[in-house]
């Protein structure tokens, strides 16, 4: 077996990549590799626990002997509620962390979306092809860059992904045929200003 030392240095500390191009019958889907925010994930740890208790309360207020037609009725009603706020809970655990972009061609939309953990998606909003306005590179530390796309006639942004300026290149470079008309804005920073902090604006033809 190839000792580790005697690997070209690129492959000893090339870094897990930042996000994935999932493709479909309808388009593709730009996922982050990361999973979410730690308050998210925090969250949603506290809202299964929550929802388990919950769980056990309901079955026993609804499973109980009966004692008293009044006590039964209140009893029977805080078992439902109990089930419902169990229910709410554990969706909420379960429904994912993680916005991806998804690119659908065959309708004509994007769509930003959450997997739950069984891999079915949430959508949580829609715009048209045509409600783009720009893809934006913005620079970050090093040679890290977030790829955005700016809606039209806000300053709305929505993030696509964020990794390596080399790994977005060919990302940048799909979704400009896929969504920019000719003579839109593609926001990048050019190489020899790759130290400055903000992008500078080109325009080009598709």
């Amino acid at each position: 077996m190839q000792a580790l030392a005697s690997l070209p240095a690129q492959d000893r500390a090339a870094p897990p990549p930042a996000f994935a191009v999932e493709e479909a019958y309808w388009g593709y889907a730009v996922r982050p590799a990361d999973a979410g925010s730690w308050p998210l994930r925090l969250a949603q740890g506290l809202a299964w626990l929550g929802g388990i208790g919950l769980v056990v309360l309901a079955a026993g207020l609804l499973m109980g002997p009966a004692v008293d037609p009044a006590l039964d009725a209140m009893r029977q009603g805080l078992g439902a509620v109990a089930a419902a706020a169990a229910a709410l809970l554990l969706w909420f655990a379960s429904r994912g962390s993680v916005v991806e972009l998804q690119v659908d061609l065959a309708r004509g939309e994007l769509r930003e979306a959450v997997r739950n953990r069984a891999g079915h998606p949430t959508v949580l909003g829609r715009h048209g092809l045509d409600a783009v306005a720009a893809l934006e590179m913005d620079r970050g530390p090093g040679r890290s860059a977030t790829l955005s796309l700016r809606l039209q006639g806000s300053d709305r942004r929505i993030p696509v992904a964020s990794g390596p300026v080399a790994d977005l290149g060919a990302l940048l470079r799909r979704l400009q045929a896929d969504i920019l008309p000719p003579r839109q804005t593609i926001r990048v920073l050019p190489p020899e200003e790759e130290a400055a902090a903000d992008p500078a604006v080109l325009d080009r033809a598709a």
